[in-house]
């Protein structure tokens, strides 16, 4: 709910808005950890050159290399915990959208403003409602089970149920 601009955080409850703010931090983080898994599977080399050098040598050079990796990492780790964290304070301090915006619409609009949530948001929104209710499912069960059906197992009602409803 937090990612849909018409409403955001104003239904939830004080302990709720800083439970969700953590979730959607969280997933802000788990988006990025698979987009550099991603990206950084593409630049790895298929084969690997070899150096003339001493082993120590290359021991040193490795161990620096790695050095410099975890540095550079735990700089840009911090920088992207300060961005996330700046990005979902912005987003939430922005009034709330009227009621007639099309939510995808308004992330499409907004996602240069909002880039690391836009991720998320079209990750959430992606998943669609159900287009079943539940009284034409409970409907449809009822016209499976009647008098000459009513000693159906459950089992066999709920495969029933399944066919009719899926069968158009």
């Amino acid at each position: 709910m937090i990612v849909d601009p018409r409403y955001k955080d104003q239904l939830l409850k004080p302990e709720q808005k800083i439970i969700g703010h953590n979730r959607i931090c969280d997933l802000i983080s788990k988006y990025n950890e698979q987009s550099v898994n991603e990206h950084s599977m593409e630049n790895i080399p298929s084969s690997a050159t070899t150096s003339t050098s001493s082993d120590s040598s290359r021991k040193s050079t490795l161990q620096n290399f790695f050095k410099n990796v975890l540095r550079s990492s735990d700089r840009d780790n911090e920088t992207f915990d300060d961005k996330k964290e700046k990005e979902v304070r912005l987003y939430l301090a922005e009034n709330v959208v009227s009621q007639n915006t099309n939510v995808i619409s308004w992330w499409k609009a907004n996602i240069v403003r909002f880039p690391l949530l836009a991720a998320v948001a079209r990750n959430l929104l992606a998943i669609p409602a159900t287009q079943v209710t539940s009284e034409r499912l409970f409907s449809t069960a009822g016209n499976i089970v009647n008098e000459k059906r009513s000693r159906l197992c459950s089992e066999n009602v709920e495969m029933l149920s399944f066919l009719h409803v899926n069968s158009k």
